[in-house]
């Protein structure tokens, strides 16, 4: 009531939105979401109930009014918020080195899923559920995100959780037994012919470069990177290593044999001081030495392309050529993960997809081996 006897309209609505359950318990909605409100222990509380459905939810009241009567209800310890969750799961990986690229993505991801579960009454981890993972992803069906984009951050906010129990800050993950179906694609492969044609048609030092992507396998960040101090050409290898500012993805050091056509092509390469591989100038402002960008390299290989024909093809398509090429060759697949630097061989299986022409040379292979050798012909009987 207000001071002059009238009711409240605002009050009037509250008080309609709820249902009384048992003698002590109410449910209303949130949002979209069921609550409980009880008093306990002098206070008033409000629990989640987790739920859009009103029976499940008349459930669960049901099942505090019943620990509220024989005194076994513990009030709950507020969990974290989940906004400070990100914040903190976001500072770990800065400090664990990765790449600010990766940042950058995570960041709006994380905050999407924060503000959606704030719309659905949801600001603490206790209020995290499978039916907030399933509503997300309709939404997000529903606004048409790509169904790679979508795995992706479902999978982020599972290993957002994961962080929270590592940091103790959660007993169990809520979605731990949520299965993502994991999207399928085909990755585009250079065939050898193709890289070959690429290759005459690229001027340097795009050509030198195509060319060390193909046969070592490196992604663009580690190429860029390379100094004359990681091309060791007595012993053979190419060495991939953090420096200031730089940290590999994979977070480990490592190095490659080098293919032949990289020893060769670095043998005959002037060695100056700095990069392996410096930007072509193209400006005043830009008069070259610069480490390669990206971007530029891109643009060029995609001029090439148009040239020839091939309509689909990145820079990472060099390193997909070089897990099918070392495959078919024979090398084993343990020595391709840890040339690429990956600890297990689901990124090689993923990268690797047989060619028709190396298809059927493979079956004409097996077809030889198991192709029995005709027996010599006897001799007519004599009569």
């Amino acid at each position: 009531m207000d001071k002059n006897g009238n009711e409240r309209p605002a009050v009037v609505a509250l008080v309609a939105a709820r249902e009384r359950v048992g003698e002590k318990v109410s449910i209303y909605l949130r949002g979209q979401r069921w609550w409980a409100t009880y008093m306990h222990e002098k206070r008033q509380r409000r629990e989640p109930l987790n739920t859009t459905n009103k029976k499940e939810a008349r459930r669960k009241a049901i099942q505090i009014e019943a620990k509220l009567m024989d005194g076994s209800l513990r009030p709950k310890v507020k969990l974290p918020l989940i906004g400070d969750v990100i914040s903190q799961y976001l500072a770990y990986l800065k400090v664990e080195g990765r790449r600010a690229s990766t940042l950058k993505r995570y960041t709006p991801e994380l905050e999407r899923i924060r503000k959606f579960a704030e719309d659905q009454g949801v600001t603490r981890l206790n209020g995290i559920s499978i039916t907030l993972l399933d509503e997300y992803r309709a939404w997000r069906t529903k606004e048409e995100a790509a169904t790679a984009t979508l795995y992706h951050e479902c999978t982020l906010f599972k290993q957002l959780l994961n962080f929270a129990i590592r940091r103790e800050m959660l007993a169990k993950s809520p979605l731990a037994t949520a299965k993502l179906k994991k999207p399928k694609h085909d990755e585009p492969v250079f065939t050898l012919e193709q890289v070959d044609e690429i290759l005459s048609l690229s001027p340097e030092p795009w050509r030198s470069i195509f060319e060390v992507l193909a046969f070592a396998g490196l992604r663009i960040g580690e190429l860029s990177w390379l100094t004359w101090d990681d091309i060791d050409l007595a012993k053979g290898f190419l060495h991939i290593r953090a420096k200031a500012g730089w940290n590999i993805k994979d977070s480990e050091n490592r190095k490659i044999p080098l293919h032949a056509r990289l020893v060769k092509l670095f043998s005959q390469m002037k060695q100056s001081p700095g990069w392996v591989f410096k930007a072509p100038a193209w400006s005043k402002t830009s008069p070259g030495a610069q480490q390669i960008a990206e971007r530029r390299a891109l643009n060029m290989l995609k001029k090439i392309l148009k040239k020839i024909g091939i309509t689909e093809g990145k820079l990472h398509t060099f390193r997909h050529f070089f897990v099918v090429h070392c495959l078919t060759k024979g090398v084993d697949p343990y020595t391709v993960a840890k040339w690429l630097g990956h600890s297990t061989l689901e990124m090689v299986m993923r990268y690797f997809r047989l060619l028709e022409t190396d298809s059927k040379r493979a079956m004409e292979k097996a077809s030889a081996a198991s192709t029995p050798t005709p027996a010599p012909e006897k001799e007519a009987s004599k009569i």
